[in-house]
Order: structure tokens, then sequence, then C-alpha cells
């Protein structure tokens, strides 16, 4: 049997196209195979990590979040990306336990959330007001950090107002009045109610990090 030239052509591109075609479907099955073994590796990585969450309301300026671990000294241990007001990061199951500073702003006046991770509650969520410097995060996951920032507000306003008392009774011109007495009474009872109030943190978070902190 004769062949043109034209056929015997158009008979090898028809062959080498389906040898092309083989190897696209077999290294399109490897892609496939690949992709599926990612999503369980990554499905697996995620239900055994520690997801750290953050919304910061009212962010227009903010890009991203550095994540630091207190020891002897402050280090980056990580980043994450601030996308419409919200992060998240996943952190191994066996990152050490501790106090991590998540940052975001490396000027002079810093902006941070100190977070408590104990290693035992495997997601942490918080908001916080950006552009007001003295709010404090509002946890909605992770109850060690929701006592820790509930025991500061508290123990904040107290220092505020034993302060006030202390600022007011230094100041009055008549020193053995009894306006400045009633204030020293009330300096006195504020501050042992400060007293009382760090003994049963103290005694509650016995054996947590937050324990530590105070």
């Amino acid at each position: 049997m004769i062949y043109n030239n034209d056929f015997i052509k158009c008979f090898t591109e028809i062959k080498d196209f389906g040898k092309v075609f083989k190897d696209f479907l077999a290294t399109k099955r490897l892609f496939l195979v690949g992709l599926v073994s990612l999503l369980f590796h990554t499905q697996s990585l995620a239900g055994d990590s520690i997801v750290v969450q953050g919304h910061f309301v009212g962010n227009t300026k903010y890009a991203k979040v550095l994540m630091k671990k207190f020891e002897v000294g402050s280090f980056p241990v990580g980043v994450a990306i601030i996308d419409n007001e919200n992060f998240s990061i996943a952190l191994p199951a066996t990152i050490s336990p501790g106090v991590y500073r998540f940052q975001y702003t490396i000027t002079d006046d810093e902006k941070y959330v100190d977070v408590i991770i104990n290693g035992k509650e495997k997601r942490i969520s918080f908001s916080k007001k950006v552009n007001d410097d003295s709010a404090m995060p509002v946890f909605t996951a992770s109850e060690e950090n929701k006592k820790w920032y509930a025991y500061l507000k508290e123990n904040g306003q107290q220092l505020i107002r034993i302060q006030w008392l202390n600022q007011f009774i230094n100041a009055y011109p008549l020193e053995n009045s009894n306006v400045v007495r009633a204030a020293e009474k009330e300096w006195d009872m504020e501050k042992a109610l400060y007293e009382q109030q760090f003994q049963k943190f103290k005694t509650e978070m016995k054996g947590t990090w937050a324990y530590d902190m105070v």
C-alpha cells in the first residue's frame, strides 16, 4: 500500500498527540493524587493545631501581625496577614506554652495584644478596638485569657481609684480635716479590696500562666 507524504505526516502527528495526551492524563492523575494527599494533610494539621484568631475593629492601616515569644527576651515566631480586620494563624500543637505578643505596629508606639497559649485550648479568639488605646481585648474563646483580662480590668480600675484618693489626700490643704480622714478611710478600704482580689485570683489560677504573670 502506498501513502502520500501528507497522510504520513498527519498519521505521525496523531500518534505524537496520543502520546502527549497519555502523558498529560498521567500527570493530571498524579497531580490529583497529590492534591488529595495535601488536603488530607492540611485537614489533619488543622485538627491538631492551635488556632488564634483576632478581629481588629475599625482597622484601616495595619496590614499584618507579628507574633513574638516572651522568654529571656522576645523574638518573632510567626506572622499573619490582616484581611478585612481579621487574622488567623494555625500553630502546631507542640508549640511551647507561654505568653505570646501579637504586635500589629513596629513603631516606637507599639500596639499589641498579649495572649496566653497554654497548649490545652485549641481555639483562641479575641476582638480589639484598634483606634482606642485604652480598650482591652475581649476574648470570646479561651477561658484562661478571659479570666486574665477580666482580672486586669478590675485590677486597673481599683488602682485608678487608689491613685485618685492618694492624690486628693496629698493635695488637700487641711490634712486633719474630716474630708481627708474620710478619704484616708476609703483609701484603706480600696487597698484591702485590691489585696483581696489579688489573693483570690492567685488561688483560683494557681498552676496556670495567668498565675505566673501576676
